[in-house]
């Protein structure tokens, strides 16, 4: 049986801790997965017995059969199920700063020390703008313009679709639909480039659409992974030389989304509906999962280095990283891969099971990992969510948070909960303390006005960042009680 921690503290509108997620852990538990005849296990009937706080670590989490406390209390949803708009007597998050351009924003990413945040817009402009004081926060209070600490115009040739700063803050990437990546160095210090530190690279013959960094433990450098459309190739460059070194091949649909989480493995999403699961020190894919659809059938995994071999032909979209070698891509093929620098090659692949149960699934337009590196979130263009075990290689739950396409999503710094941005204008939380193959409670927590293309969580305090083409990107917070 799988088993992770989840915590268990104050909910929101689960009566939402502000500030930060510190709480007593609780376990949680994945039913077994069916037997011969199709049948599951019994599950635990009584609520597990609390954890003392610091009893338990990362490594030893579990999803639980219960779904919440007796004073759980759920949102209100719509007819739909859709998450509704909040109660007026309950928390809220509030718009803290509002960036506006005059195009489109398109990304955003903190920088790891938490105190500056870089914005890439259609307008070829990158911004690094520093992180405001939120001790005194008050609902209520009107949102400013942020503190522009670095302004570059004509950043890119083209718009900027995708950045990522690297684990200790020193280089920042971008990429764009100039089919260029810009790889450049920072100093935090004077929160300015390097511009003797700045390498354009020219490998990719389509745009960026995602990309993310890994840590080099045996060089102690980072590595920059890159994919996106046109030849739809996931690319590795030595960052110490600005050098690409390799070209990964498997997808049969555009790169959507890219993601790492430590050691050597990488996932990869797709429009070719799968996910895949990545090793550099194999040369290609050597473990393919097709997700079951929702109508029940179980998965099936082939262990084959033939998709070494496989053409790339659709466009990558996202790319996450997560530390260490590991990191995963979403494609338009609609395919989720993990990919692992030491084996150079694809580790494992997962098809996005449709959400009526038939068809072909959805692209995969966003995935992320949670910090213990035991589950996958994948955001698809059909609006719907999947939660999948990547120990125990099966799905744990599709759903449908939004009302279109879903184009971010990540953990919580603690993992606590899943921040969803799509193109229906909304943020929405979804908790996820509890049963997790149950129905999973959610709600609205920011909305812009037109749709929401990226959504980041700062890396300490309980804020995020989304970005929108209503041309804005926007800082939210939770206000002092």
């Amino acid at each position: 049986m799988s088993r992770f921690w989840y915590p268990s503290y104050a909910q929101y509108p689960f009566r939402l801790c502000p500030r930060s997620e510190i709480g007593v852990d609780r376990p949680f538990e994945i039913p077994p997965p069916p037997v011969a005849n199709g049948r599951h296990s019994p599950r635990p009937q009584s609520p597990a017995r609390p954890k003392s706080p610091g009893a338990t670590s990362a490594s030893s989490r579990t999803y639980s059969a219960n779904h919440g406390s007796a004073n759980h209390q759920p949102p209100h949803r719509s007819p739909s199920g859709h998450a509704d708009e909040l109660d007026s007597k309950r928390p809220k998050f509030v718009p803290v700063t509002n960036m506006e351009d005059v195009q489109v924003v398109r990304a955003a990413d903190f920088h790891p020390s938490g105190q500056f945040y870089a914005v890439g817009s259609n307008s070829k402009t990158l911004r690094i703008c520093g992180y405001p004081t939120i001790t005194d926060l008050r609902e209520g209070d009107v949102a400013h313009q942020p503190a522009v600490l670095f302004k570059r115009l004509k950043h890119h040739k083209g718009s900027i679709y995708c950045l990522a700063w690297n684990q200790t803050g020193d280089l920042l990437a971008t990429g764009s639909n100039d089919k260029t990546v810009k790889l450049m160095r920072f100093k935090s210090d004077t929160c300015a480039l390097d511009t003797g530190g700045e390498a354009e690279l020219t490998m990719h013959d389509g745009t960026i659409r995602d990309l993310c960094f890994v840590e080099d433990l045996s060089n102690h450098s980072s590595l920059l992974i890159s994919g996106g459309a046109g030849d739809c190739k996931i690319y590795v460059t030595d960052c110490e030389t600005a050098t690409p070194f390799q070209a990964l091949s498997g997808h049969s649909g555009h790169i959507l989304t890219l993601y790492t989480w430590g050691g050597a493995m990488f996932v990869s999403g797709s429009q070719d509906r799968t996910i895949r699961f990545w090793d550099l020190r194999t040369r290609g894919c050597v473990n393919l999962v097709t997700a079951p659809p929702a109508s029940g059938k179980r998965p099936r995994s082939v262990f084959s280095p033939l998709f070494s071999r496989l053409a790339q032909l659709g466009h990558i979209l996202t790319l996450y990283t997560w530390g260490g070698a590991m990191f995963v891509s979403g494609s338009q093929d609609r395919t989720i891969r993990f990919w692992d620098l030491r084996t150079r090659g694809c580790v494992n692949l997962v098809t996005a099971p449709p959400a009526s149960g038939s068809g072909p699934g959805s692209p995969v337009a966003a995935v992320a990992v949670d910090p213990s590196g035991r589950m996958l979130v994948s955001g698809h263009e059909d609006a719907t969510c999947m939660l999948y075990d990547i120990r125990g290689g099966r799905n744990i739950q599709c759903f449908r948070p939004h009302a279109s396409d879903i184009r971010s999503v990540r953990f919580s710094p603690r993992a606590y909960y899943l921040l969803t941005g799509s193109y229906d204008r909304k943020c929405i939380l979804t908790d996820l303390q509890g049963d997790l193959t149950q129905p999973l409670p959610s709600v609205v927590v920011a909305e812009h006005t037109d749709k929401v293309i990226q959504a980041r969580w700062h890396p300490s305090d309980f804020s995020f960042v989304s970005t929108s083409a209503d041309k804005t990107a926007v800082l939210w917070a939770l206000p002092v009680n």
